[in-house]
């Protein structure tokens, strides 16, 4: 009888199980990959530990060597080196780094990558860190080019590519309204883009609000995915995390990007590591799956009530993308997976008018109610709401916001593991609170 290899398994099984042994750790006599404490290992000989240093180097220059030793924490340890090589089959990909937190992966990547005297285009909205960073450090104090447009409209790009294009960032969907970009049709227009370019524009996407769950990017044509690992993929609220994934025809890049890991630090600890790996990554796709089922549910309330003017969630045939996202949000069993994400705008179609009633909204939750909590972050097991215009997105100048679609009184919310009817419960609660 042929024995059977991890991919003949689900990916359900797969991100509990892993590997059974790492080619590069072995830890087949456990049950539960042990937790790795040292910072630094030891070489029999001087030669060896020259050898050591000589693989690192040449993985940093994108080679692929056929030896593998730790060397030094901040450069490889085995509880990342095994939550890479999860995250890697989790995304489509085939190598994976991890940092300390999700900013330090985008930091790491646009830094290694978008090079002095380049230009990207990014696409709007994204994060309020994520916009601090282009906007203040690389568009007003380095000097360096950043076009944000709406890439939902790909005859955009038309008129902003140039020659010195090198990069196109986004996230899909977005945060925090949930636009959602068509990833085939972007592929295709940036290969379109690409014919006769001596150095090919990359694109760079920020699967956090997906998850390797919802979406895998990479699949279609996407070079590189970037995650906070601190949100859904982690799950709980407890450790924080980033990482960069891509395929092997990007080990060029990727080794940039692990060149300065090394050289900037940034590096995920053993122990967060370990937890993500442990507890995140192989309940990922029981909490998502609950999770989407409440927010379906929990989105067709808000969107039925006098009070709200708009429900922005992928799962609802209302939504702008509705058919985008059916096509390129499915589970790994192909079924559609809209994600655990609503953002919705309450009725009162002045700026002051829309600015109050979500603060309201916002407050109430705050002091009544039990399944939500007012507070940033998402992809947790318990409900997160946010005010997106004052807290997360704040940095976002009002009018910056306004042109990014980002409403004064819009509310985000991240659904958990509760009951959908005692989140609907609280909501309706709140709702009935806030002034007519």
């Amino acid at each position: 009888m042929t024995k059977r290899t991890n991919e003949d398994y689900s990916m359900e099984s797969r991100l509990i199980y892993g590997k059974f042994q790492s080619e590069r750790w072995d830890y087949s006599k456990h049950v539960i990959p042990p937790m790795s404490y040292s910072t630094n290992f030891r070489f029999p000989t001087a030669e060896e530990g020259a050898a050591a240093f000589g693989d690192f180097a040449g993985r940093a220059s994108g080679e692929h060597t056929d030896s593998f030793r730790f060397i030094y924490d901040r450069l490889d340890e085995p509880n990342k080196n095994l939550l890479e090589e999860h995250l890697a089959m989790a995304e489509g990909g085939d190598i994976a780094l991890v940092f300390a937190t999700g900013m330090a992966a985008v930091s790491a990547t646009f830094a290694s990558l978008f090079e002095k005297d380049s230009e990207m285009i990014c696409h709007a909205p994204v994060y309020g860190c994520t916009y601090d960073l282009l906007a203040r450090h690389y568009r007003d104090r380095r000097d360096m080019e950043v076009h944000f447009a709406d890439l939902t409209d790909l005859s955009c790009l038309d008129e902003l590519v140039n020659e010195k294009t090198s990069m196109i960032y986004l996230e899909s969907p977005t945060n925090p309204n949930l636009v959602i970009t068509d990833l085939a049709a972007l592929v295709a227009k940036v290969k379109e883009l690409n014919e006769g370019r001596e150095k090919p524009i990359l694109t760079v996407i920020d699967n956090t609000f997906g998850s390797p769950f919802c979406q895998r990017p990479l699949e279609f044509g996407v070079d590189i995915v970037i995650h906070s690992l601190t949100k859904h993929i982690g799950g709980f609220g407890t450790v924080m995390g980033g990482a960069v994934i891509a395929k092997d025809n990007m080990s060029k890049q990727m080794g940039q990007v692990m060149q300065l890991r090394k050289d900037f630090g940034g590096s995920l600890s053993p122990s967060n590591a370990w937890n993500i790996l442990v507890y995140g990554l192989s309940t990922l796709s029981l909490r998502m799956q609950t999770e989407q089922v409440t927010a379906l549910k929990v989105a067709k309330f808000l969107e039925d009530h006098p009070k709200v003017f708009r429900v922005m969630y992928p799962g609802l045939e209302s939504h702008p993308q509705h058919e985008i996202a059916k096509r390129q949000m499915k589970c790994y069993r192909g079924h559609f997976a809209p994600g655990s994400l609503i953002y919705f705008l309450l009725s009162g179609r002045t700026a002051e008018t829309q600015k109050e009633r979500g603060m309201a909204m916002a407050n109430h939750l705050a002091e009544h109610a039990y399944s939500l909590t007012l507070a940033v972050s998402l992809g947790q097991i318990r409900t997160l709401v946010d005010h997106p215009a004052g807290m997360t997105h704040a940095v976002i100048p009002p009018e910056v916001q306004a042109a990014q679609g980002i409403d004064p009184g819009g509310v985000r919310m991240s659904i958990g593991i509760e009951p959908a009817e005692d989140i609907i419960g609280d909501l309706e609660r709140a709702l009935d609170a806030v002034p007519e």
